[in-house]
Formats: C-alpha cells, structure tokens, sequence
C-alpha cells in the first residue's frame, strides 16, 4: 500500500510512471499519484519509484483540486485509443478509483497507486506504436483532467523464448513489475 497526501490542502498533484518494457513480453507498467502540493511529497513519490521501479519515466505532472463532497477519484485509460496505437491492457481494469478517504484531522488520503498494464496487441513489434497515451482522472461529479503520459521508451525487438526451442517456461513473463512492490509505504 502506498499512503501519500494525508490530510492537509485541498491542493494535490496527479503523476505517471511508466516502466521499461518486459524483454519477454513488451508488458509496461503504468502507475499514477495522487500526492499533497508540496515538493516533500513530489520527492517521495520519486525516490518511492526509484527505489521499486528502477529505470521508470515520469509523466509531466498536474494540479488537482479536491472539493469537500466526499466524492472517489476516477482515473482511467482510453481502450480505444490504447487499440489505435496497438496496445492492450493485460489484466488489470481500464477505470480505477481512489476512494475519497478522511485523513487524521482533514483533507484526502490515498492508499495506493493506480496501477495498470499494458502491452502490444500484434503478435509483431513492427506494428505497434511506441507506447503513449492520455490518462484521465477526475473527482466524481467534477471536472474531467488528463495527463499525457509519453516514457519515450521505444519497445524492444521480439525475443526468441525458451519455448520456441521447445523448451518449457517456468511461466514468469505474466508477472507485472508493480507485483513486486512493497506492501505498505508512507511519504
């Protein structure tokens, strides 16, 4: 569980991370923060990714206001457009939510990162698109957001596997890097 942006201002900031593509498979990990509007927060969430998801690229980052209605916070990826450049989601859902959780005194507190993804739809890298795409996010009952989230990361060239020589796999290639996050981090 990741816990950041406890209490305090309404003020927050919304940010990606995108992983390096799977050699296996091409899989990148997409996570997204919600953190407090301060630069002591920003530089957790940064060493937070540094420490578990060595080699990352960050999204450009937004503000985001917090109304005091109580309403989660939706963040979510456009399938249709994932499609159009030739990616898929791999497991994980399209939406997810932050539920609006009250902090010791006050203000929003999140848990954990929104986690997602994705990975080439054609059997052949050629056809695929380097990975971009807008991600949205949104309090319910408010004002839609997006940040583009473009690594700048290019897919790797097609592997040949240990199945492809007849050989068995031990099923690793399915595991997402956020997998292997720690349980419980607080900034």
């Amino acid at each position: 569980i990741f816990v950041c942006g406890v209490g305090g201002s309404k003020r927050k900031r919304v940010t990606a991370f995108a992983s390096k593509p799977n050699p296996a498979s091409n899989l990148i990990s997409l996570r997204c923060y919600i953190y407090s509007d301060n630069e002591d927060s920003k530089r957790k969430v940064k060493r937070f990714e540094e420490e578990h998801f060595p080699g990352s690229k960050s999204s450009i980052e937004r503000p985001l206001k917090l109304y005091s209605d109580n309403q989660d916070i939706a963040v979510w990826l456009d399938k249709e457009a994932l499609t159009e450049r030739g990616w898929m989601l791999d497991g994980t859902p399209a939406s997810q939510n932050y539920a609006y959780e009250m902090a010791h005194k006050n203000g929003f507190r999140c848990k954990s990162a929104c986690q997602f993804a994705v990975k080439p739809i054609a059997e052949s890298s050629t056809r695929v698109e380097d990975f971009s795409c807008p991600l949205y996010f949104q309090q319910n009952g408010h004002t839609k957001d997006f940040i583009y989230v473009n690594p700048g990361i290019a897919l790797l060239p097609p592997q040949t596997t240990s199945e492809d020589n007849g050989e068995s796999s031990n099923g690793a290639q399915g595991h997402h890097l956020f997998d292997q996050a720690p349980q419980t981090v607080i900034c």
